[in-house]
This record gives C-alpha cells, sequence and structure tokens, in this order.
C-alpha cells in the first residue's frame, strides 16, 4: 500500500471536474458527454480514479497536494473555474494535514527537498521541460511520498523510469489499481 500518494495538477482538476461520477457513484449525463470526447486512456483513468476513491471510502487515502498544486489551480485562465478549481484544492490541502501523524516534521519537508535538488539537479531537471513539474517532483519528494499520481501522458509520466531514482514511483491512475490489487481485498 501506498504511504503518501501525490496528485498531480491535473488529477485535483479530473477529480473535481467529474466528481459526481468519482465521489457520487453517478455518471450524469453532462459528466458522459465530457468522457466522449476524452482519450480511450483518459476515461479509462477516470474510471478507475472512481474506483480508487470508492474503495477508499473506508479507510481514506493518504492523498498529498502542495503550494505548487495551489498556484497552478490558480494559474487557471476562467475565472469561474479557478475559483471552483482553488477551492477543490484548499479541501485537499486541510484532508493532508488531517492525515497528518501527529511526529509529522515539517521542517523534514524542506531538507529533503533541497537533498533532491542538490543530488538530482542534472538528470530530474533536464528531464523535465515544464519548471512547474520539476517543482510539483520535488514538493512529493519532500513530503516524503512513495507514489505520484498523473493523468499527464506526455511529461512526467513519460520519464517516470528516471523520476523513480527519486524514491517515488510515476503513476496513471489505472496503474496504481493493478499496483494495489493484492491488498484490495483488504479494504472492502
Amino acid at each position: 500500500m501506498p504511504k503518501l500518494i501525490f496528485l498531480d495538477t491535473n488529477v485535483v482538476q479530473y477529480l473535481l471536474t467529474f466528481g459526481e461520477y468519482i465521489y457520487g457513484n453517478y455518471l450524469s449525463p453532462e459528466e458522459e458527454e465530457k468522457l466522449k470526447g476524452l482519450s480511450r486512456r483518459t476515461v479509462q483513468d477516470v474510471h478507475a480514479l472512481a474506483a480508487f476513491i470508492d474503495l477508499g471510502r473506508r479507510n481514506g487515502w493518504p492523498l498529498v497536494v502542495s503550494q505548487g498544486t495551489l498556484d497552478e489551480l490558480a494559474a487557471t485562465c476562467d475565472a469561474q473555474k479557478r475559483h471552483s478549481l482553488v477551492r477543490w484544492g484548499l479541501d485537499l490541502a486541510d484532508y493532508f494535514q488531517t492525515i497528518l501523524p501527529p511526529d509529522y516534521e515539517h521542517t523534514s519537508f524542506r531538507q529533503t527537498q533541497l537533498r533532491a535538488l542538490e543530488e538530482w539537479k542534472g538528470p530530474i531537471i533536464s528531464l523535465l521541460p515544464d519548471e512547474k513539474d520539476r517543482l510539483l517532483i520535488f514538493d512529493a519528494v519532500g513530503f516524503g511520498c512513495d507514489v505520484f499520481l498523473t493523468m499527464d501522458y506526455n511529461t512526467i509520466w513519460k520519464f517516470r523510469e528516471r523520476i523513480r531514482l527519486l524514491g517515488i514511483s510515476v503513476v496513471r491512475p489505472v496503474e496504481l489499481l493493478e499496483y494495489m490489487r493484492p491488498s484490495i481485498g483488504l479494504l472492502l
């Protein structure tokens, strides 16, 4: 089972966009129409997100978002969508604060992040073309996450093997469910 799962910004967006389906097990006609416009892989991942959230209803999942996530959400052009995304991101950040163990040292975050930047500056920074993606990876490492959940198939997921050198697995929602399959019976 993953210790901490960092949510890429695009996953946060899909959780909100398909929230009625993912959290309520109801695929509204509006959401169904949105799914029709997505790639097969993205549709599979949206369904996997719904299954993942459903499995976590009993215990909750150790989900993490960072200030970098919130900054990306706040950069959304559409004002109404931006407001909804930022509120949703803040709710997820609040949730993360409630699941932190009492002995969690927030100062270790910055130390781990700085170590990651120093040790892996060349191989990792040069791989990810987007600075925001690099910062999210380092946030995830800093929080001690062992999984980075993404639906960004063109950058972060594409470089997952190299990012694994930082001690974090980059996976799609479908892959996360497959990874957890041996433990799923314990969650039911």
